[in-house]
């Protein structure tokens, strides 16, 4: 018997494209970039509670105006010390710093005084409150000038802003703190409220 050979064709293997994802493996710069970002986080914090004080002195709301910028000292606050701690500090980040401050500790402090008080005084309220926001313009382009320059200061040259900011966030809320039952604050009742206090005091 003969055995016939049976012969096989080779047929080409078809190849499958199978599109695979990327794995993306973080690197070191990766993670500065969000070092970075942190302190500004931070920073923008800031200036979004001089916004909300803004708003809310306008619409007669001061106690709640004077708390936002409670919080708006509290993240300028740690936005420094962040930026300190993780070695981040940049040029950006102190222009965005500064801008945040004339906002919070300015402009906002500025408007909540005017729409509380000064808006009885005319012109002359309106004087003061343009001359207390020019005069925290001038401190913050100072310190930025100086910061530039390289000159290391190890006190404050000036009143810093925030510390200025306190002193009328203080005044608002102390007429919250000891003011009897019943006062709403506005332009009307801190006569009778000083008038009060004088007796107590």
């Amino acid at each position: 018997m003969k055995i016939r050979r049976v012969k096989f064709r080779k047929t080409p293997l078809k190849r499958i494209n199978v599109k695979r994802t990327p794995v993306r493996v973080f690197t070191r710069e990766d993670l500065k970039k969000g070092i970075y970002i942190l302190p500004s986080l931070f920073t923008c914090g800031n200036m979004s509670f001089g916004v909300l004080s803004v708003i809310a002195s306008i619409g007669g709301h001061f106690i709640p105006a004077a708390w936002f910028l409670i919080g708006a000292l509290v993240c300028d606050i740690f936005d420094g010390r962040i930026a300190r701690m993780t070695k981040t500090t940049s040029t950006f980040g102190m222009e965005l710093d500064s801008l945040s401050d004339l906002v919070s500790f300015g402009i906002a402090p500025a408007i909540m005084m005017y729409m509380l008080v000064l808006n009885t005084m005319g012109k002359i309220g309106i004087a003061i409150a343009v001359l207390y926001v020019l005069c925290c313009a001038l401190r913050l382009a100072r310190f930025n000038v100086l910061a530039h320059s390289g000159e290391v200061h190890k006190h404050f040259v000036g009143l810093p802003t925030p510390a200025s900011a306190g002193v009328l966030i203080s005044f608002v809320l102390s007429y919250q703190l000891l003011a009897p039952e019943g006062f709403h604050l506005n332009s009307k009742t801190i006569p009778k409220i000083n008038g009060i206090y004088a007796d107590i005091f």
